[in-house]
């Protein structure tokens, strides 16, 4: 999903082919990273990026739905409107918990109970 929301800030119409050559050069730069290789640093180009939260709460909505659909053939589920809205709460509150982020997006829910709901949905 990380590939599919980063290829869908830099182009919110891009093919789900652009999501998987994403999601390729990340994984090969981990484990680039996990052989102990040299590997070229990129937060640079991210340097000076800004985006709306509507441009991030539609990217990561559509990473959520496109994975969802394409990777395991059903629709968002539960713990897929858990990532979004942690990904929205995390824009604000950097900081959040997970505790902070289950009060802010369920309304007083106990943060034990999404747990639990989290567990028994995967």
């Amino acid at each position: 999903m990380t590939a599919a929301a980063l290829t869908y800030l830099d182009s919110p119409g891009a093919a789900w082919a652009d999501v998987c050559a994403r999601h390729v050069e990340i994984v090969a730069a981990q484990a680039a990273a996990g052989r102990g290789e040299n590997v070229e640093d990129t937060s640079d180009v991210y340097e000076g990026m800004r985006y709306s939260r509507d441009q991030v709460s539609t990217a990561v909505n559509a990473a959520v739905d496109d994975s969802a659909q394409t990777v395991r053939q059903q629709h968002a589920d539960d713990i897929d409107n858990l990532v979004v809205n942690a990904v929205l709460t995390l824009l604000v509150h950097p900081d959040a918990s997970f505790a902070d982020i289950v009060e802010e997006c369920y309304g007083g829910e106990d943060a034990d109970a999404v747990t639990d709901l989290e567990v028994v949905l995967s």
